[in-house]
């Protein structure tokens, strides 16, 4: 009789946790991813300099609002900070601060994408907060330098964390932790020159203007660490 209980028991046991698996994985599959969100860092010199930015690519039928930016379906947008590495505004202002779709720009017309990165699938709440980041992310100092701003947004969402150590190596190495990590990189979304665009203001008052992808020429042998 004690045995039979025990039988019983352990079905019953069984049973719920066949129940509660299945559960889980319907759940599971039911989660809709809408875009791809990645982490990249590409190193110069032997990882003495180089820089770090946010690819994020639509996996949507439709159109998603990523920052400021209005994301096409099956295109992709890359996201970073930059100092004084890049030409800038067309009106002259300040080049520090936020850009959508200069990596993209830059790394194409050089046709080199050998960089490491790591990869976050993201649904459309996902989305919202990275988005949200973004646009709270237009800034740029030698301390707050595009490792940290593409840092904060990547971290914004669940998932494999990436520390802020400032320097381009611990940067490389923050991602280089992780054996899901790839070191191959991949071609990004090569914009057209009136696609790139830099943000101005934060939070919902930000907006875009055009803007120059290029190095200034003074400084295109000089580039500074970790851009």
């Amino acid at each position: 009789m004690k045995t039979k209980r025990i039988i019983a028991l352990f079905l019953t046991v069984t049973l719920l946790f066949g129940c509660f698996s299945v559960y889980a994985n319907a759940a599971k599959k039911q989660k809709t991813y809408v875009a791809a969100m990645y982490v990249c860092q590409m190193d110069r010199n032997h990882s003495l300099d180089g820089h770090t930015w946010i690819y994020i690519k639509n996996l949507s039928d439709s159109t998603l609002k990523v920052g400021c930016y209005s994301l096409p379906k099956g295109q992709g947008v890359s996201i970073g900070t930059f100092g004084y590495s890049i030409v800038g505004p067309y009106d002259g202002s300040s080049p520090k601060g936020l850009y959508y779709n200069a990596e993209g720009y830059r790394y194409n017309k050089a046709n080199t994408f050998t960089f490491a990165y790591l990869e976050k699938q993201l649904t459309a709440k996902q989305l919202a907060t990275v988005s949200n980041k973004i646009l709270n992310s237009n800034s740029w100092s030698y301390f707050r330098n595009c490792t940290w701003s593409a840092f904060r947004i990547w971290n914004s969402v669940p998932g494999k964390f990436c520390p802020y150590l400032m320097s381009p190596l611990f940067a490389r190495l923050s991602i280089l932790i992780y054996r899901s990590h790839k070191s191959d990189g991949f071609r990004l979304y090569n914009p057209k020159p009136d696609q790139i665009w830099k943000q101005v203001g934060k939070g919902k008052s930000a907006y875009l203007i055009k803007c120059d992808a290029s190095v200034p020429k003074p400084a295109a042998e000089e580039v500074e660490a970790d851009e």
